[in-house]
Formats: structure tokens, sequence, C-alpha cells
């Protein structure tokens, strides 16, 4: 840092970035629900012996949506990294 007093985390960010962090916080929310209910629903009203099924869907699952989300945020971050690297790099010339 340069000088001047250091700003808050939360400064610049109003409603909309709330309202945006909340919507996708119930998104990942709502794309796990499949992985719960293949954990619960069988102990509950099934037989015990459904986990052969339910736990490795669930992993299966959990994996793709993993997988996913980083072959859709590569792009951005890689963007991120490159514009962070010229920052630090002005900083120290």
């Amino acid at each position: 840092m340069k000088g001047g007093r250091p700003r808050a985390a939360s400064a610049g960010r109003g409603c909309g970035f709330a309202l945006l962090y909340s919507v996708l916080s119930f998104g990942s929310m709502a794309l796990l629900a499949p992985v719960l209910a293949a954990l619960l629903v069988p102990s509950f009203w099934f037989s015990s012996a459904l986990y052969v099924f339910t736990i490795p869907f669930a992993v299966v699952y959990s994996g793709a949506i993993y997988f996913a989300s980083l072959h859709f945020a590569e792009p951005m971050l890689l963007e991120k990294e490159i514009g962070m690297v010229e920052k630090l790099s002005a900083e120290d010339s």
C-alpha cells in the first residue's frame, strides 16, 4: 500500500452484492440437496443396504459439481491472476 488509510473489506459493496451472494449461496445449497438426500433417505425410510448405491452417487455427483465449477471459474481466475501480477509488479518498479 502506498499510503493513506486502509478501507474496510466491505466498502463499496451494497445491497446488490448481498443479494447476489445470497442467491448464489442458496443455489449452491440447492445443488447439494441431492447429496444430502442420498445420504439421509436410506437411513430413515429404506434398508441400509441402499447405501451401496447412494454413497457412490453422492461422491460422483459432488465431484462432477466440483470439476464443473473449476471449469467455469478457471478463465476468470486466470484473468484475475494476470491483473494481480501486473498490479504487484507495478508497485515494485
